[in-house]
């Protein structure tokens, strides 16, 4: 599974591959929103933080994307 990662610190990414045996990440610094939304074409994926924006329209966007979790 491809999996989008926003608003991650370089702590966030150490453990996230530590412990990854079969999904390829993409890591992000940046914050979900919808200026950034665009990042993920082609991910099956996310992983958001607390500061990072799921409003309606993001959730309905991510949705039409194929977004799946």
């Amino acid at each position: 599974m491809k999996i989008a990662f926003f608003s991650t610190k370089s702590y966030d990414i150490e453990y996230f591959e530590k412990f990854n045996v079969e999904h390829e990440l993409q890591f992000f610094e940046t914050q979900l929103n919808e200026k950034t939304i665009n990042l993920i074409d082609n991910h099956e994926a996310i992983c958001v933080f607390v500061n990072d924006d799921l409003n309606k329209n993001i959730i309905k966007e991510l949705s039409e994307r194929g977004v799946k979790l």
